[in-house]
C-alpha cells in the first residue's frame, strides 16, 4: 500500500469525505477488512468514497452527492449503469426461471451460439461464472496442454488477471524492469508461484524486439497474450501491422495467440476489436461490458483447439457458477440492445470528440499533454507531447495511483460533479447514457484544469524527458 498521501490537504477532498458517511463505513470497514475494501483496486488514499447508487451515467456517493461517472466499474456499464433493458430481462428470469441451475441449460446455448455468430474467432464457447481472470486462465491452461509447451509470451504494462501466471510486468517500476528493449518478468504479487523463465516479456508496438523474442523464444512459447489495444495502461493502441506480425509469427512457430478482450469486447464492438482491427486470434477471453454489469465472461476460439477443453479433452474446466443463469440473460439482453441502439456510433462519437477537443486545446496553449482514445475509452497523459506508444512512456509514475498530477486532475474534476476512479493513468470509460452535453463538461473542465496547472504540466514533462534518456 503506497504511504504517499492523495492532497490530503484539498478542500475538495476536505468537502467531500470530512464528516461523511464514507469516512464512518471506512472507519468500520477497516476494522473487518483488509485495507477496508474488497481488493486493491478499490483503495485510495486518504479515504475512498463510498457508494450507494448508479443509474445511467450517474453514480451517487453514500452521501447523496451526484456524479457524472466515468469509472463504469472499471468498464462493465458500457449500455450505462442499471440499463432498463437488461434489468427487465434480469428480472423476467427472476421471476419465471430462478437464479443458478449449475447444469446446462437453454439459455447457455442461446448465448453460446450468439457469440459464435458475432465473433471472429470464435467456434466453439467456454462460459465462465466471473472475472476476466477464468477465461485468461483457461485458455492459457489449454494452450499449455495443446502445444505441450508452457512459457507464456505478454507485454509490459498489460494486465490479464490476478492468477500466479500472468500477473507479472502490469506496472513496475522501472529500476525493477530492466532495459526498455528487453523487459524482464515482475511479479505482481508476493507470494508469486511461477518460477523463473516461464514468461518472456514483451513490448508494445516494437517489431524488432518482436522478432527477437520468436527467434530466441519460438519453440518454448506455448501462447502470446495481449489486449488488442492496451487499456491496462490507459488507452494505448496496437498498430494493426504489430498485431498482424504477432499473428504471423504465433502461427509460423506454432504458438497460440489469444486476445484479451475482456475490456475491449462489446464495449468497442459487439464482434470485439478483433473484428475492428482486422487480426483474428486463436483464442480470444471476453468479460466486463459482455453483461453490462452481471459477472459473466467467456473463452472463445478455434474448435480443434477449443475440443481440448473438458468434458471432451484433457484440460479441465469447470466452475460452479459457469454459464450462471443471471449472467447469461443480462449478457443476451445487452448484445441485443447495443446492435438495436447502435450504441458504438454514439459513444465513438463521444470519445473521438473528448480526444480532438483535449488536444486542440493543448495545441492551441502550449501545454504538453496528450489524449489517446479507442471507441469509448480515453486517457488523459500529463506531461508529454508525443504518442504513448508502450507502457515505458509512461512509467515514470504508472506505477503508482497517486501521482500527484494526476491526483490534483482527479480532484478537479470530483469538485465539478465528474467521477474518475484513482487508478494509474486517467483512464476514462463513457457510455450510451452520456450524451454531447455531458462530455462538454468533461472537456470544460479539463481544458480549466490544463491552463491553470500549465507550468507544472509542462514542468512534469522536462523531468519525465530527462527520467527516460
Amino acid at each position: 500500500m503506497s504511504t504517499a498521501k492523495l492532497v490530503t490537504d484539498s478542500a475538495v477532498w476536505e468537502r467531500t469525505v470530512s464528516n461523511s458517511m464514507s469516512a464512518e463505513l471506512y472507519r468500520r470497514a477497516s476494522a473487518v477488512s483488509p485495507g477496508g475494501v474488497h481488493g486493491a483496486g478499490r483503495y485510495y488514499e486518504p479515504v475512498p468514497i463510498f457508494f450507494g447508487k448508479t443509474e445511467a451515467q450517474f453514480i451517487w456517493d453514500v452521501d447523496g452527492r451526484r456524479y457524472l461517472d466515468l469509472h463504469a466499474a472499471y468498464g462493465p456499464a458500457a449500455l450505462g449503469h442499471n440499463d432498463p433493458d437488461v434489468r427487465s430481462a434480469v428480472i423476467e428470469a427472476l421471476e419465471t426461471e430462478g437464479v443458478l441451475y449449475g447444469t446446462a441449460h437453454r439459455r447457455e446455448v442461446e448465448l453460446s451460439e450468439l457469440l459464435v455468430d458475432e465473433i471472429p474467432c470464435a467456434e466453439m464457447v467456454a462460459l465462465c461464472g466471473g472475472g476476466g481472470s477464468d477465461p485468461l486462465y483457461f485458455g492459457y491452461r489449454l494452450a499449455r496442454s495443446v502445444t505441450g509447451k508452457n512459457v507464456l509470451l505478454k507485454f509490459e504494462g498489460g494486465y490479464h488477471g490476478w492468477h500466479d501466471e500472468f500477473a507479472l510486468s502490469a506496472r513496475p517500476r522501472v529500476e525493477d524492469a530492466g532495459p526498455a528493449d528487453s523487459p524482464v518478468a515482475v511479479p505482481v504479487s508476493a507470494g508469486f508461484a511461477q518460477q523463473e523463465g516461464h514468461a518472456v516479456i514483451g513490448v508494445l508496438n516494437d517489431p524488432d524486439i518482436l522478432e527477437r523474442i520468436f527467434e530466441k523464444h519460438g519453440d518454448q512459447l506455448a501462447v502470446a497474450v495481449i489486449e488488442p489495444v492496451c487499456h491496462a495502461a490507459g488507452c494505448i493502441p496496437i498498430d494493426v501491422s504489430f498485431l498482424q506480425l504477432l499473428r504471423d509469427l504465433c502461427t509460423r512457430h506454432g504458438v497460440i495467440l489469444m486476445f484479451d478482450e475482456v475490456i475491449t469486447g462489446f464495449r468497442h464492438s459487439v464482434q470485439g476489436a478483433q473484428a475492428l482491427l482486422g487480426v483474428t486470434p486463436d483464442l480470444a477471453a471476453f468479460g466486463k461490458a459482455m453483461g453490462n454489469g452481471y459477472p459473466v465472461s467467456a473463452l472463445v476460439g478455434r474448435r480443434d483447439l477449443m475440443s481440448g477443453l473438458s468434458p471432451l479433452g484433457p484440460a479441465f474446466y469447470s466452475g460452479t457458477f459457469n454459464g450462471h443463469l443471471i449472467g447469461v440473460v443480462a449478457s443476451l439482453a445487452t448484445i441485443r440492445a447495443m446492435k438495436e441502439r447502435r450504441i458504438h456510433d454514439h459513444t465513438g462519437r463521444l470519445g473521438d470528440y473528448v480526444r480532438d477537443e483535449l488536444n486542440r486545446a493543448a495545441a492551441e496553449h502550449d501545454i504538453k499533454v496528450v489524449c489517446q482514445s479507442f471507441g469509448s475509452v480515453y486517457c488523459l497523459y500529463l506531461g508529454t507531447d508525443r504518442p504513448v506508444r508502450n507502457y515505458r512512456d509512461i512509467a515514470i509514475d504508472a506505477y503508482a495511483k497517486d501521482a500527484p498530477l494526476n491526483s490534483q486532475y482527479r480532484l478537479a474534476l470530483l469538485d465539478a460533479g465528474i467521477y474518475m476512479h484513482p487508478y494509474f493513468s486517467n483512464r476514462s470509460f463513457l457510455s450510451a447514457a452520456h450524451t454531447m452535453e455531458d462530455v462538454g463538461h468533461i472537456v470544460d473542465v479539463t481544458v480549466d484544469f490544463m491552463r491553470r496547472e500549465r507550468e507544472a504540466i509542462n514542468s512534469k514533462a522536462g523531468l519525465a524527458s530527462v527520467a527516460t534518456a
